[in-house]
């Protein structure tokens, strides 16, 4: 649970205080060296030196000659395959097989359902048999769940080098680029595509090679019926169609459309490493992830808020945004209740079905949004037309009516937003070699929209553990590390004040004693050592955390299932839960007010128990993501979903092969999957 707010000032990040110095003045540097890039991945040499021949799913078996030939662990420095290797790593290669054969149909990274309860230890040819296949789960998150695979598997080959790794991260990519080319709108994606069903049809069991969904009405997502071209990045079953089962079935091609933040975050993350990774005879992929970043920042439209400090209801609005008495800036820091200008870049969702817009450009736009165009300035002195504009652009952002708006970074009221946007920008001059990215950087995000000062901000924000939110942090720090990497020298004021921020508002602010290994490991990358005395000590913790990231010790390559458990009934040793206190209530149940309306507050239990610590990672409650929710629950019901719904388990894949190709996990190196030839005969 989060804090209610007026969907135009969500915080994307949450944050702590502390006292800082004031900030120095930018030396007089050419832009192209203050912001000097280079890749952000390189892969390693083929491990296996050709000795042998390299496969990418791991217990996959194929007739060769005559005889099985099956995908095992090679050990290079052994010359011989291994039965013994280190068991993160055959985790990882199982869990990665898992998702390769079950959590990814078409363009989607999906969750399923069998029709049984699956208890810990079941095989995997009982729980992915076909006959127990119910149907997909969480369309919505599909986008961004591919790009996180892209992103694995593009430091799983950086690792191993192998021709079969390249492969399966090629082909998870061009998965990941269907999301985008299905819209057919240059740098604009959806978060699935699928066959939809008529209403009240369900989905034929036992057929997960199908993308078939539900019938799905408009909520804030919008739903769009695809046609013309982008049938033909689909299969034909999706429009039209098709015999299941000797039951003919009508389908639709549809796609769930008003992408977040969070999906771009992820499905760029996965772009822009295999970017860097792509060999020459994929260039026609560098160029269209290329046109995808670039068209997706000249996408953006400037939005200005003025005259904030000239209305008393701009002041009730920030009164929310800073969190309802939660707000704690440190001294010598930004005061945001104090901007008079609020600046932003909002992203138009593509125009319902059968609307126009001429406001909406189809084709990718010529330029970066340097100026406000007519209809993105708000004046806050007008109070009366102030207020109808504000409630109109909230609407527009819940996905109602004809123009909807998927997001609207605000770069001078919250640091992540401002983050992201370096990210991309950093991203398309890499790219292009265009000095456009580098000025919009510097006149746009540092001078107008005083990054370097907004960035001491990110710790000054946070709810009582009871109801605060996670996801935030979660998703910025992996673009964080993404952009630490791309910069090819850290010497910038920026990247300065990035690594600042994250050492004091995340690590030792809002993160400190949270357990979010996931986020040490990535700070881990760029964070100064002789500054962060314990950082040594404090990443191993974090590695044997993410390490043991097993929720069934006796079963360690079981899959993810959600889970029903009750510390409070059954506590384990570690379980020392704290109840909230009578502040903690009154924050998290508050009322807000604004524009005379009430939104109300989430009642918490007085009863409501959460650990005093945070719970080791291969105990927490299972969820798709466990570093997006927050460490110290103790309990969790599914319901009928108790054992029959499975997840994906990029949440340990995604930080094992980042922190391989940051040299953690030794003992993993060398070794890589091929085919074994067992001697069985196979064939005629």
């Amino acid at each position: 649970m989060q804090p209610r707010h007026l969907l135009l000032f969500v915080p994307l990040a949450l944050f702590s205080c502390r006292e800082t110095e004031p900030l120095p003045d930018p030396p007089e540097t050419p832009l192209d060296e203050l912001y000097a890039t280079g890749p952000m991945i390189t892969a390693a040499d083929d491990v296996t030196g050709g000795a042998v021949d390299s496969c990418g799913v791991i217990h996959e078996e194929r007739c060769e000659d005559g005889e099985v030939q099956r995908c095992a662990i090679w050990d290079a420095s052994a010359g011989d395959f291994s039965d013994d290797a280190p068991l993160e790593l055959q985790r990882a290669l199982v869990l990665d097989r898992f998702a390769d054969l079950h959590h990814i149909v078409d363009a989607s990274a999906v969750n399923f359902e069998t029709h049984d309860e699956m208890p810990a230890g079941t095989e995997e040819a009982v729980w992915s048999d076909p006959a127990q296949f119910g149907e997909w789960d969480d369309h919505g998150d599909a986008a961004y769940y591919m790009g996180y695979f892209t992103y694995a598997a593009a430091h799983r080959y950086a690792v191993t080098g192998t021709d079969a790794d390249y492969e399966r991260m090629v082909e998870l990519l061009e998965r990941q680029l269907t999301n985008w080319r299905v819209t057919g709108v240059p740098g604009y994606m959806f978060r699935a595509p699928f066959a939809m069903l008529p209403e009240d049809v369900p989905v034929p069991p036992g057929h997960p090679e199908l993308n078939l969904h539900t019938f799905k009405e408009r909520t804030n997502h919008v739903i769009y019926e695809l046609s013309g071209d982008a049938l033909g990045h689909l299969p034909d079953y999706y429009a039209g169609g098709l015999e299941v089962d000797g039951t003919f079935y009508e389908t639709t091609a549809t796609a769930e459309g008003s992408p977040s933040m969070d999906a771009y975050s992820g499905a760029f993350l996965g772009q822009t490493y295999a970017w860097d990774l792509l060999r020459p005879e994929h260039q026609a992929l560098k160029d269209e992830i290329r046109d995808n970043v670039v068209c997706h920042l000249h996408r953006y439209r400037k939005v200005h808020v003025e005259n904030v400090q000239q209305s008393e209801t701009i002041a009730e609005l920030l009164a929310v945004f800073v969190g309802s008495g939660t707000y704690s800036p440190g001294e010598g820091e930004l005061d945001l209740t104090t901007q008079d200008d609020i600046w932003g870049y909002a992203l138009q969702a593509i125009p319902p079905d059968g609307v126009e817009d001429d406001d909406f450009p189809r084709d990718c736009p010529g330029d970066l949004p340097w100026e406000v165009d007519e209809g993105w300035e708000l004046d806050a002195s007008d109070e009366v037309e102030f207020v109808f504009q504000v409630i109109d652009l909230a609407n527009r952002m819940q996905g109602s009516g004809n123009r909807p708006i998927d997001y609207i970074y605000f770069t001078n009221m919250r640091a992540g937003d401002a983050l992201y946007l370096l990210h991309l920008n950093l991203q398309a001059w890499h790219m292009t070699g265009d000095d456009r990215y580098l000025e919009f950087i510097d006149q746009q995000l540092v001078e107008q929209q005083q990054l370097l000062e907004v960035l001491p901000t990110l710790g000054a924000f946070k709810m009582p553990d009871f109801c605060d939110s996670w996801i935030g942090t979660d998703l910025i720090h992996p673009v964080v590390l993404a952009t630490m990497e791309r910069l090819a020298h850290w010497g910038s004021p920026t990247a300065e004040a990035i690594e600042a921020a994250m050492r004091e508002d995340y690590r030792y602010g809002i993160l400190a004693n949270s357990g979010q290994s996931w986020f040490q490991l990535t700070y881990s990358h760029y964070a100064d050592g002789a500054v962060d005395t314990s950082l040594a000590a404090d990443t191993q913790a974090a590695l044997d955390d993410i390490a043991g990231y097993v929720p069934e010790p006796d079963h360690p390559f079981d899959p993810k299932r959600a889970t029903n458990r009750d510390y409070l009934d059954d506590p384990e040793e570690w379980v020392v839960p704290r109840y909230p206190s009578g502040e903690e209530i009154a924050i998290c149940s508050a009322d807000i007010e604004v524009f005379g309306i009430t939104i109300e507050g989430e009642d918490l239990d007085p009863d409501a128990a959460i650990n005093t610590t945070p719970v080791p990672a291969g105990k927490r409650l299972k969820e798709s993501q466990i570093w997006h929710f927050t460490p110290f629950r103790l309990s969790r019901d599914f319901g009928s979903r108790h054992l029959r719904n499975h997840e994906y388990f990029i949440d340990y894949t995604a930080p094992y092969w980042i922190g391989r190709e940051a040299g953690h996990w030794p003992e993993g190196a060398g070794f890589a999957l091929a085919w074994e030839i067992t001697g069985e005969a196979c064939g005629d």
